[in-house]
């Protein structure tokens, strides 16, 4: 959600949802195919630092952008954000994410189908909303800052889930 959010303050509303949808979508089919053989294979603990490391490395990528002077910052505003890119960036992001755990869970004692579907459309009304709000802030504020924000947020949840994971 803070991907889709973060993207909506600078992107248009439709392209944000719809690669946020797409990208669930793809990560939620993933994880529930793989929920039976990836428990069986490696450990959650192990799955839970790679999804802590992905979110400080996004966090890192988001900090990085923001940081950049000026005039490469509105260098890189005038240019089309491709929408693979966007879309490959969105997948990474809700790969690590804690509904990702929810939906492998639910798979493995629902089923694939009314887990992938459950989640999507429950996706989708969160995520609409919370980029409508976005898209209204990201108006009203900095975009450096929101970034920067952003950024922060990503490496505070990575550095909650490596402690949880340590623990």
């Amino acid at each position: 959600m803070f991907a889709t959010m973060a993207i909506a303050m600078k992107y248009d509303f439709t392209t944000a949802i719809l690669a946020s949808a797409i990208a669930f979508a793809i990560s939620s089919i993933a994880v529930a195919l793989g929920a039976h053989y990836v428990a069986q294979a490696i450990p959650l603990a192990a799955i839970n630092m790679i999804s802590a490391l992905l979110f400080i490395a996004v966090g890192i990528l988001i900090l990085r952008e923001a940081l950049k002077a000026p005039e490469e910052l509105q260098r890189a505003q005038a240019k089309d954000v491709k929408f693979l890119a966007l879309l490959a960036s969105m997948i990474i992001a809700e790969l690590g994410d804690k509904t990702q755990v929810g939906v492998f869970t639910l798979t493995l004692i629902h089923g694939f189908a009314a887990t992938v579907i459950g989640a999507v459309l429950g996706y989708l009304a969160v995520n609409v909303a919370s980029s409508m709000i976005s898209h209204m802030v990201g108006k009203a504020i900095d975009w450096r800052s929101a970034m920067i924000l952003s950024a922060a947020i990503f490496m505070a949840m990575g550095a909650a889930m490596l402690l949880t994971a340590a623990l």
